[in-house]
C-alpha cells in the first residue's frame, strides 16, 4: 500500500509546495481535492454499477463525508475537518493511504480512471 512518507518526497520551494512523486501519491491527491476518485458519490454520478455505500454504513459515501465524518478513517482535528491546505490534505492521505483508493484488486470498474 503507498504511502506519502515511503515514496514521495515533499519540500517547499519559493513557488510553494512541490511534490517528486512516482505512482499513486499524486493520483490520491488530485482524486481527493476533485472528488473523482473511486468513492460512492463518483458511482453515483457516472452511473457505475459499485456500492454507493461507505464501509461505515453511510448510504452514500462522498469526499465530505470520508473528510468530516466516516469512522473508518482518522480525522483531523480542530474546527475545520477539510483540509484547507496541502500539508493538511498530505497528513490525512498518510494517516489513511485507503481513503481514496481503489478498495478492490485488479482493474477498476468501466468508466473508472
Amino acid at each position: 500500500m503507498w504511502s506519502p512518507s515511503q515514496s514521495t518526497r515533499v519540500h517547499w520551494s519559493p513557488c510553494g509546495l512541490h511534490v517528486e512523486s512516482m505512482g499513486e501519491g499524486k493520483d490520491l491527491m488530485c482524486r481527493s481535492i476533485l472528488g473523482h476518485a473511486p468513492i460512492g458519490s463518483y458511482f453515483q454520478r457516472f452511473n457505475i454499477d459499485e456500492s454507493h455505500r461507505c464501509e461505515c454504513g453511510v448510504p452514500l459515501q462522498t469526499r465530505d463525508h470520508i473528510f468530516v465524518v466516516c469512522t473508518k478513517h482518522k480525522l483531523l482535528h480542530g474546527d475545520r475537518r477539510v483540509p484547507k491546505y496541502i500539508g493538511e490534505l498530505w497528513y490525512f492521505l498518510d494517516t489513511n493511504p485507503k481513503a481514496f483508493a481503489q478498495q478492490t484488486p485488479g482493474p477498476p470498474p468501466e468508466g473508472v480512471g
